[in-house]
């Protein structure tokens, strides 16, 4: 399964190396695609993680905050 997220908090690209590893790192997370002009990030599940699970780590790393896009 595969979702799409409006992320905040990205300034350049060492914040998209942060995220991208970050989230790449979580069990069930098969693959991350960080778009910093677009401010969206791209998740390939093989089980779906709740977004306040992700923000939650993401946080961790810095002003961070993902918002589900609507399909």
């Amino acid at each position: 399964m595969k979702k799409e997220y409006k992320i905040q908090g990205l300034h350049c690209h060492v914040c998209v190396d942060k995220i991208r590893t970050s989230l790449a790192g979580i069990n069930g997370v098969e693959s991350v695609f960080v778009d910093m002009g677009e401010g969206e990030v791209h998740i390939r599940f093989s089980d779906e993680i709740p977004v306040d699970r992700l923000n939650m780590i993401i946080g961790e790393l810095g002003d961070y905050r993902m918002i589900e896009k609507n399909s």
